[in-house]
This record gives structure tokens, sequence and C-alpha cells, in this order.
């Protein structure tokens, strides 16, 4: 199986995606991993590896892509450095012309934008799976959601929608913290292919999560 996994230029989103690449390496058997992580001096160069990543002559029958992404974005695209993106409309143009299966996990702000593009460029939700941490409408999201991705491959099972807690100070209270209970809103829409990768990684211990 392939995989190309695309970081935001911060050191966070970097440690992000080499999680995801030694656990597919390591867990998953992806023995084909593409990993960029900029710095992006220009766009197109992100832009061709795309282009020859999602040649249409590349495309495996039954086993699907992992294309996943880690970094800013916004409703158009992924804002992989300040002032340079990678457009929905582009990254849709690509997979509506790619014919094998893709799973598209998408971990940045404003994540489920990416399916109105998608969609308008005719792509297809038996051949794509997409998984985003947050919908279109949503500037934060987990930063816990690849971490989870993983965790939840290596006991043979699907990604689930999660809910958590969170703890924040509040403004004026006696009480050190405010504790306020939310589900997220993740994004799910296509067909699920993420069970080629939890197949091969059930029942693992995840030391590295």
């Amino acid at each position: 199986m392939r995989a190309l996994l695309v970081a935001g230029d911060e050191h966070r989103f970097r440690r992000e995606s080499n999680l995801l690449r030694r656990f597919l390496t390591e867990k998953a058997g992806v023995d084909d991993i593409s990993l960029e992580k900029g710095p992006y001096d220009d766009p197109k160069q992100i832009k061709g590896v795309l282009r020859r990543k999602l040649d249409p002559a590349l495309a495996v029958d039954d086993e699907p892509l992992l294309l996943a992404y880690s970094g800013h974005g916004n409703g158009n695209g992924w804002q992989i450095s300040p002032g340079k993106l990678v457009e929905y409309e582009f990254l849709g143009m690509l997979l509506a012309g790619y014919p094998g299966k893709v799973l598209f996990l998408n971990a940045c702000c404003f994540a489920g934008a990416a399916v109105s593009f998608l969609k308008l460029r005719g792509v297809s939700g038996k051949r794509l799976s997409f998984i985003g941490v947050v919908d279109e409408n949503d500037e934060t999201g987990d930063e816990e959601f690849l971490a989870r991705v993983m965790h939840n491959w290596c006991f043979g099972k699907p990604h689930e929608v999660f809910k958590t807690i969170i703890f924040r100070r509040p403004a004026v209270s006696g009480d050190p913290f405010e504790r306020i209970s939310a589900i997220s809103k993740e994004v799910f829409w296509g067909t699920r292919h993420d069970r080629y990768f939890y197949a091969k990684t059930a029942k693992q211990s995840a030391p590295w999560i």
C-alpha cells in the first residue's frame, strides 16, 4: 500500500506526520510512504508531488492510497505555510482523475470544507473515504485526532467520533477549573476504506501514542 503524508511548516505538524509514518511502517505494513514536510518556498513544489503521487497509472485495485494532511487550513485549502495555499479545488481535480481508492485524513482548521470541493469535481464517495477533524465552520479541532485514528486501528476498529471533555479556566469562578463536555464535530464522507489499515494492525499495543 502507498501513503502520501503532508505536514504544514511547523514543528508540531512535522512531528505528528513523522509519528504517522512510523506507525504505517512498523504496524500497518505500508512500504511506499512519502512525507512532505517543507519548508515550502513555492506551492508549486508540493503540487508537483501531489500530481506525481496521484498519477492514475499508480492506482492499485483493492489497495487504497492514504492521503493525510496535518497543518493549518482555511475554507479553501491547506495553508502549508504563511501565505501559501494548496487549494481544495486543485486536490479535487487530482482525486477526480485518480481511479483507485483513497483514504483522506484531513487534520486542519475548517477540514470539512474539502468535501464540497470534492463533490463539485465529481469525486465519487464510493472510491474516496474522507475523515476531517472538524466541519467546514469550525476553526479548532482535536490535536490528538491522528493519534486516536492510529489507536483505534491498533485494536481492529475504525475511527469513531470521539467524546471529549475540555478543561479551561473560567473568567469568573471560585473553582480552579470549569469543566465543559463537548462532542467533536468530525466529518465523515464516502466509503470507509480505513478497514484496510486497521485489519493489519489489530490487537497491537500502541506504545508510541
